[in-house]
């Protein structure tokens, strides 16, 4: 995967928050009703939004496998150590790792050891897509947009607008 399809792919894994993020309140403005935020506003997002509804129409069986990857899959929340499970820069890191564990009844800390190193396990909510998902269309579906991506895709700087809201 190039770098370029690589940012396509973190837009993807954002693209669930920031489409959603109106109902957070940092887009509420001075008109009485919700507004987009600083984020969904971004020419990345734009783009990938008007590639979404040509894929959509164009290739549907690869938008079909898109979506259901990064914005219909249902999540659940995991235990997840932090030395062994994934690293959480990799865009794969929200789903589902093998060595995740299902949380256990409130007020009981899990331990995980690595040697004498004791760790408590964090919670995290990892994505579990659908079986029926084939990843070769959804790899297919990141080329696509790659291909008629206009101008050169990046990531907005989150903390940025946060801060600035």
């Amino acid at each position: 995967m190039t770098r370029r399809q690589e940012i396509i792919a973190t837009l993807l894994e954002w693209y669930e928050a920031v489409l959603y993020s109106w109902q957070d309140g940092l887009g509420s403005g001075d008109y009485g009703f919700p507004m987009a935020n600083l984020v969904w506003r971004h020419p990345s997002y734009r783009e990938l939004e008007r590639l979404l509804i040509v894929m959509r129409e164009d290739e549907p069986i690869i938008y079909w496998n898109v979506m259901q990857r990064y914005l219909y899959a249902p999540s659940k929340p995991v235990l997840r150590c932090s030395a062994c499970g994934p690293a959480p820069e990799k865009v794969e890191s929200a789903l589902l790792h093998a060595r995740d564990e299902p949380l256990p009844p409130f007020g009981v800390d899990k331990f995980h050891t690595h040697g004498r190193k004791v760790l408590t396990l964090r919670p995290v909510r990892v994505r579990v897509p659908s079986l029926a998902i084939r990843p070769e269309l959804v790899t297919a579906g990141i080329e696509w947009l790659d291909e008629h991506w206009s101008g050169e895709p990046f990531v907005p700087d989150f903390e940025a607008k946060r801060v600035a809201a």
